[in-house]
């Protein structure tokens, strides 16, 4: 796979090899091959991070964007360094390799040319070759859900190059996932038990997490939707739902209604139980959920079912609060 294209080259020569060349501007037809993926590597003017991109026609005829500071551009305002030092030594093979053979061709003329004087020319066999390139290897292979572009970025959070969308929705869609695998490993029959519980307590914890780091992405690029404080501000639920109050004038019940409130307010503090108190409900457990009063001392056991229902659960809520801001 290969990107095409044609580009003009200015040749920065010294004066010698200058009087060989006709002209120091010249126009050079080049191409790039693409990653495994069929992307091509970019590398924002601003801020000189790399990203990848997939190279269909609407996207390199069009202004793209630096996923990580948001600089718009053409797209061929976007060549890596590397890139460029491919192109040049592709410009410097195709004219100033000719242009050195035609003078060498000339000074060996002068051999015949000078009478009753021998003149013997010698010239050292000059030739510049092509540089090799590849493209870096990144962390994070996205396909934005709004106009399905294909681009890979450092890091996991970032905005399209070409729409601008943020894609942590993706990023908290394909976490959740994951969590949805960890709970079919739990129904196998050949797990050992403690592996079991091992399992159901990491599919908690990680989507937890993707929530607070969907949470995070959104406050960076919204700050004044989700304010700086209280830190931790996706992982208290109570507090959450304050703000999207003063922000949308909804609570999560308005978003995903009054059962999948209850079930995220409750799956939070489990964690928050498994997190702090090795899952044993405490007198803090109860002030929140009373109805577990009588299993003081007792350890939340985490059923399957009930961590799909939260996982579902929190993939909608994050579903609608991208739709609010995005």
């Amino acid at each position: 796979m290969f990107l095409h294209g044609c580009t003009r080259v200015k040749l920065e020569a010294s004066k010698p090899l200058a009087l060989m060349m006709s002209t120091n501007e010249v126009e050079i037809k080049w191409t790039l091959k693409l990653d495994e993926k069929g992307l091509i590597g970019r590398e924002c003017p601003k801020c000189n991070k790399y990203f990848k991109i997939k190279p269909v026609e609407s996207v390199v005829s069009s202004n793209i964007s630096c996923p990580y500071c948001d600089y718009p551009a053409a797209f061929n305002k976007f060549f890596t360094c590397d890139q460029k030092e491919h192109l040049l030594s592709v410009a410097a093979y195709e004219v100033v390799n000719p242009a050195i053979e035609r003078f060498q061709g000339r000074l060996r003329g002068l051999e015949n040319s000078c009478g009753p004087l021998k003149v013997t020319v010698r010239t050292d066999n000059v030739q510049f070759k092509i540089k090799p390139y590849r493209e870096k290897i990144l962390e994070t292979q996205l396909v934005c859900t709004s106009c399905k572009t294909e681009f890979a970025i450092y890091g996991v959070f970032s905005n399209c190059p070409v729409c601008m969308r943020l894609n942590a929705l993706v990023i908290l869609t394909k976490s959740l996932e994951l969590c949805e695998k960890k709970l079919k490993l739990c129904e196998e029959t050949s797990i050992d038990e403690e592996i079991r519980i091992s399992f159901k307590e990491d599919c908690l914890n990680s989507a937890v997490a993707a929530f607070d780091s969907f949470g995070k992405a959104l406050r960076n690029k919204y700050p004044k939707t989700f304010p700086a404080q209280p830190n931790n501000l996706f992982q208290n639920i109570a507090n959450l739902d304050k703000c999207l109050q003063v922000a949308f004038g909804k609570k999560i019940s308005d978003f995903i209604g009054s059962n999948g409130a209850v079930t995220i307010f409750k799956m939070f503090q489990v964690r928050h139980l498994y997190i702090h108190n090795s899952g044993v409900i405490d007198n803090n457990f109860i002030t929140s959920i009373p109805s577990y009063a009588f299993n003081f001392g007792k350890k939340y056991g985490l059923e399957t079912i009930e961590l799909r229902s939260f996982i579902a659960e929190l993939n909608a809520l994050g579903k609608c609060l991208y739709a609010e801001v995005e």
